[in-house]
């Protein structure tokens, strides 16, 4: 699949804040994880009931130190 066919296929995902992201992110973390970036995914239920998923990706070698960046107070020891 080349970078346009993939962007093509994100895009047609459903992103209206009314409905859950999840399926975007579903998209999302094969293909990252196939390029061995590791992800790390953060849901919560928003004020109207909906799931939502944030994703954190960060290039091999690197996901400690995002981590460490984003949730200080979060243990990255194995």
């Amino acid at each position: 699949m080349t970078v346009v066919e993939y962007l093509e296929n994100l895009i047609r995902i459903p992103s209206v804040s009314s409905v859950s992201n999840r399926p975007i992110v579903e998209y999302a973390v094969p293909v990252l994880q196939g390029a061995h970036w590791g992800t790390r995914l953060m849901t919560h239920v928003d004020a109207s009931g909906l799931e939502k998923v944030n994703l954190v990706a960060a290039a091999h070698g690197q996901t400690s130190k995002i981590l460490k960046l984003i949730w200080p107070s979060v243990s990255t020891a194995a």
